[in-house]
């Protein structure tokens, strides 16, 4: 459920982009990302997800 949780958000996030971004490798980031997060912390799944899109904005896109 998790995993599919982080799927869809990544798709929703990665398909409102209004960058161009290497998209495959910022979806790979993004799981790889959350999935290394300590499962057993008090952050919230969704702020993870959040925080680990923002970043792979920033490695794998740049603004049209």
């Amino acid at each position: 459920m998790t995993k599919f949780l982080i799927i869809s958000i990544s798709i929703i996030f990665l398909s409102s982009c209004k960058w161009k971004c290497d998209k495959e490798r910022q979806a790979n980031f993004i799981l790889k990302c959350a999935e290394a997060a300590n499962p057993k912390s008090d952050e919230e799944g969704e702020d993870l997800v959040i925080q680990c899109e923002k970043t792979s904005r920033n490695l794998f896109c740049s603004l049209n």
